[in-house]
C-alpha cells in the first residue's frame, strides 16, 4: 500500500532518507589511547588475578590506585529436571514461561491460535530507504 503524500510529506521523505544516509556514513574519529587502554587495561587484569578470586584488590601506583573487584561468580544450573521437581510444579507454572520463539518451532501456525493472542498493536519498523527516482540538480 503507497498512500498519497503531499510535496511537503514527499520532502521529509526524502530529507530522512538523506540525513539516515548521512548518518550512516559518520566516522568518528578514532581515540588514540583506545589500543594502550585495552593493554593496560589486560595488565591490571592480569595483576588482580595473581591473588585470591574472593578478594578485592586494590593496585597502587605512584599517583594513583586502581581498585579491582573480586571475580563474578558464574552460577549455572546441573539438573534442570530435578531442581524442578524440588521447586514443585505450582511454582515452575507461576514463574517459568517459555519463549515464544521456541513455541513456534514446536506447535503448527493452526495450533497456535488455541494458545497464543496475537495482535497487531505494535510499534511500525521503518525500513531501508530506496531511490525511486535520480535526483536532479537544481537550476
Amino acid at each position: 500500500m503507497t498512500p498519497k503524500l503531499t510535496l511537503a510529506q514527499r520532502r521529509m521523505i526524502d530529507e530522512y532518507a538523506d540525513v539516515r544516509a548521512a548518518a550512516a556514513a559518520w566516522k568518528p574519529a578514532t581515540n588514540p589511547h583506545a589500543a594502550r587502554l585495552a593493554q593496560l587495561s589486560a595488565e591490571i587484569g592480569r595483576l588482580a588475578d595473581l591473588q585470591p578470586a574472593d578478594a578485592e584488590v586494590l593496585l597502587a601506583g605512584f599517583h594513583f590506585s586502581v581498585p579491582v573487584s573480586m571475580k563474578r561468580i558464574r552460577r549455572t544450573i546441573k539438573s534442570l529436571p530435578a531442581l524442578f521437581a524440588r521447586l514443585g510444579n505450582e511454582w515452575v507454572m507461576k514463574h517459568c514461561a517459555p519463549g515464544l520463539g521456541d513455541v513456534d518451532k514446536v506447535l503448527e501456525p493452526a495450533e497456535r491460535a488455541e494458545y497464543i493472542d496475537e495482535a497487531r498493536t505494535l510499534s511500525r519498523i521503518i525500513g531501508e530507504p530506496v531511490q525511486a527516482q535520480a535526483k536532479r540538480k537544481a537550476a
